[in-house]
């Protein structure tokens, strides 16, 4: 990489070269106005109403667009001490059409101007000498710039006074790092389309193709100045939009071709480039005017598509590097030095700086000759590649040569085994005869021998299906056997949970009988009770004849005082009110005596019926006592006879148990002489496979050998036929030689 950076300090050297040795700036306070008069050029013309703007700029409107005439004047002194140098006026760059005076006086002109063929020459350094009759030293002096233009914005670089041969040196320094690398970059564009075109119809590889459009879209981007100069119906704009069309189509064309050359990249990759290609192309054309289109340019196609191109393409580059592709170093060295001078410019771009001139142009010439030479060094390995398969086929040739001698070398020792061969044909075929008639009698034993295989194995195939017969019928005996056991543990559970269950019933009569015993007594108390209460319902009934008898004497004697006291006149009104309260209260109580003996009489009456209720119950007790004491005498038997039939149930199970280990134990028997019987059939089984097998290989060997017969009769018929041949390869060889 020592060349790489060898370069690059080259490059800087000359951008930091031509410095004057002394200089006038003329940056500030530049006065301007639109439209044209011949007085603006004049030194004595008031311009302190126009308007004033700094240079260097890279970015100034003109609103006069109905006058494309705009006039810039600047004062500056020269001072006496520099009379007698030849002075000049170093401009740089300069937009578009421009006319300039000196002290009223035309001194130079950059473009052309109506009424002739209009055209400008915006990127093309200029300088003009001051003649010292025109220049005032010791005084103040004018530089007036007459501009013609159709654009809307503009960029002007820096003006300064310097010495004549200093601007001069300094004029073709630019022109040739701005002018002249871009057209060195064009030609070279050019050659190389024509080189990798012939490559590719060579070769017919497409990255030749792709990296050929590649390079004459970037002399269109470069070259598009001097192209359009001399057609005056092509505006600036218009240019400029042909010019940036070759810079995105050159992005794409580098990114496939780098995607070919060094086998990398996605399908995908290469249609989205496409497509944003031609997006980018469509939009950069659809911008009607210049600043629009500037706007554009700087704010979206460079940063989203420009750069982000570049930066890929040198991401490409480095993974190849890492990767170790061929070229790799040399092509991606050469691609970051356009990348870098391409980012220098378009940051300065972007940011509205003023340059000198663009480096860009370097950058590519610097890839430009690293794709050159790549390309050649490949076309080179390619031609080794070929001179090295020359003599290679040299070589091979010579080898052949070698082998023809001695093949016929070979064809003599053919001859004289030819017959060597016949005769060896021969003894093979006796040979193989007997070979044949052996096996065949082989094959007569090996057939009886697995016929009686045959027998033995179906007779202990019977052997073995009656044995599982035989286990089958003992296996669902003894599956009977099993159930036949749990039916009678169940039996055996039953029958003592009866047993538990008859002891608690006998328990359940105790308490019933005992009860039965304790409600009759409390039956004969209740009905005592009610007795004792008859007899007394019969004293209430003698008291309420009383109290009614009472009551009817107190109703007399309450009739008697009423008849006295009417008698008694006024003095017994009183005695009769008391009387007839009497007589009220009499009545009273008769009748509540009257109601208080019909209840007495109702309530014997139920007493009377629940007496005798209560006998009747006496006696239900009594029969009822009498059936749960025969109830009891029955459960004590039925008791015994389940405690006789438990133990009974209980022999009956350990007698199955016993029947079952019996039938187990056969079972476990007959199961091992099953496993033997069927590990002897299967022995049987595989023997008589393996016969079976020897056999069909007695009869492809039974084929293979009268194939052998055959092959033996076609080598014999072969061998005059090998004769012939050995003739004729002896015929060739010696033609060969």
């Amino acid at each position: 990489m020592r060349w790489l950076g060898i370069i690059f300090l080259f490059f800087a050297r000359i951008s930091l070269l031509a410095a004057f040795s002394f200089e006038i700036p003329l940056l500030e306070n530049w006065r301007y106005t639109y439209g044209d008069d011949s007085r603006y050029r004049e030194v004595d013309y008031n311009d302190s109403q126009w308007q004033t703007v700094q240079f260097p700029t890279t970015f100034f409107v003109f609103e006069g667009q109905e006058n494309p005439y705009t006039w810039f004047r600047k004062h500056f002194f020269v001072p006496e001490s520099l009379k007698g140098n030849r002075l000049g006026l170093y401009t740089g760059r300069i937009h578009d059409a421009v006319e300039i005076y000196l002290n009223g006086v035309l001194i130079g002109v950059s473009g052309s101007q109506p009424p002739q063929r209009y055209f400008g020459t915006p990127n093309t350094p200029r300088g003009f000498l001051l003649s010292g009759q025109i220049l005032r030293y010791g005084e103040t002096n004018l530089i007036a710039l007459r501009l013609y233009t159709h654009k809307k914005t503009g960029s002007f670089g820096k003006i300064v006074i310097a010495p004549y041969h200093e601007v001069f040196q300094r004029v073709r320094l630019d022109y040739f790092l701005g002018i002249g690398i871009p057209q060195i970059v064009a030609v070279i564009a050019l050659f190389m389309l024509v080189y990798f075109f012939s490559l590719f119809l060579k070769s017919r590889e497409n990255y030749y193709l792709f990296i050929g459009f590649a390079m004459f879209f970037i002399g269109v981007f470069y070259y598009i100045d001097l192209c359009v100069e001399y057609l005056s119906f092509v505006d600036y704009l218009t240019k400029t939009k042909i010019a940036y069309m070759g810079l995105y189509l050159a992005l794409v064309c580098f990114i496939l071709f780098f995607h070919r050359i060094y086998e990398t990249g996605k399908r995908w990759i290469e249609v989205l480039v496409i497509g944003i290609g031609i997006v980018s192309i469509v939009v950069n054309f659809v911008v009607s005017d210049y600043a629009s289109w500037q706007m554009v340019t700087t704010s979206v196609m460079h940063p989203l598509w420009v750069l982000p191109a570049m930066l890929y393409i040198l991401g490409i580059n480095i993974w190849a590097m890492f990767h170790k592709k061929p070229y790799a170093i040399l092509m991606g060295g050469g691609f970051f030095f356009a990348v870098f001078f391409g980012i220098h410019d378009s940051m300065r771009f972007m940011l509205n700086m003023w340059m000198r001139y663009w480096t860009s142009s370097w950058g590519m010439l610097l890839f430009s000759v690293s794709m050159f030479i790549s390309m050649a060094l490949r076309a080179a390995d390619i031609q080794k590649e070929s001179m090295e398969k020359e003599e290679k086929l040299r070589k091979q040739k010579g080898e052949l040569q070698e082998v023809l001698e001695k093949t016929e070398q070979v064809v003599v020792e053919l001859g004289e085994t030819s017959q060597e061969l016949d005769r060896e044909i021969s003894s093979a075929r006796m040979a193989m005869e007997y070979v044949i008639d052996l096996s065949r009698e082989m094959r007569g034993e090996f057939q009886r021998e697995a016929e009686k295989l045959r027998e033995s194995a179906r007779a202990t195939a019977l052997v073995a299906g009656g044995m599982g017969n035989v286990m089958q019928r003992l296996e669902r005996e003894n599956q009977l056997i099993q159930r036949g056991m749990k039916s009678f543990d169940e039996l055996v559970r039953s029958i003592g949970e009866m047993v538990g269950e008859l002891r608690q019933l006998k328990d359940v009569m105790g308490g019933l009988k005992e009860g039965v015993l304790s409600l009759g007594e409390q039956t004969k108390a209740s009905q005592g009770a009610l007795e004792e209460l008859s007899g007394r319902a019969e004293n209430v009934f003698v008291l309420l004849g009383n109290i009614q008898k009472i009551a009817d004497d107190t109703n007399t004697l309450a009739i008697n005082a009423a008849i006295q006291s009417a008698h008694a006149g006024e003095y017994g009104k009183s005695f009769a009110i008391v009387g007839q309260e009497v007589r009220n209260l009499a009545l009273s109580v008769a009748r509540l005596a009257e109601t208080v003996t019909s209840e007495v009489q109702e309530m014997n009456n139920e007493l009377s019926g629940v007496q005798a209720h209560f006998g009747r119950l006496e006696q239900e007790f009594g029969r009822t006592l009498k059936e749960l004491e025969r109830v009891e005498g029955l459960l004590g038997v039925f008791q015994e006879r389940l405690e006789k039939q438990r133990e009974g149930s209980q022999n009956v199970v350990m007698t199955i148990q016993e029947l079952d280990k019996v039938v187990a134990g056969l079972l476990m028997d007959l199961g091992k002489q099953k496993g033997e019987v069927q590990e002897f059939v299967r022995i049987l089984e595989e023997t008589e496979k393996l016969l079976g097998a020897f056999m069909s290989k007695l009869d492809s060997q039974r084929e293979k050998e009268e194939k052998v017969l055959q092959v033996m009769e076609s080598l014999s018929g072969l061998s005059q036929k090998h004769k012939e041949i050995v003739a004729s390869l002896t015929e060739v060889v010696v033609g060969k030689v």
